[in-house]
């Protein structure tokens, strides 16, 4: 049987894979290297269930924490990855101005 630690590091290593980032040691728990993923400028707190579900409950309180520990580690932008334990599809929660950016800029690419 999977334990929470044993489904959690296979969703950071599938997340770190993803964005060209690297998992970090503990998943934040030192003073210094926080949230699950990081890449140059980005912060990634990742977060899966044991077992499948229809609906994932996103905290505010957590995405305030996300952010506050983005800032406490210099990172440009942080993103909320998620799943619904069932090892398909990834799921991202980002600010609004994060997502524009993310859109203009690939606008701009296009032209």
């Amino acid at each position: 049987m999977k334990t929470t630690k044993s489904v959690s590091n296979e969703q950071e290593k599938r997340v770190a894979k993803l964005v060209d980032g690297r998992v970090v040691v503990g998943s934040g728990a030192t003073q210094f290297q926080k949230g699950d993923v990081v890449t140059k400028n980005c912060f990634y707190e990742c977060k899966t269930s044991m077992s499948p579900k229809d609906s994932y409950k996103i905290n505010k309180k957590d995405l305030q924490k996300a952010d506050e520990q983005r800032f406490s580690m210099g990172k440009e932008n942080y993103a909320f990855v998620f799943d619904f334990g069932d090892k398909q599809d990834l799921f991202v929660v980002l600010k609004m101005n994060t997502y524009l950016n993310l859109i203009n800029n690939k606008e701009n690419m296009n032209d």
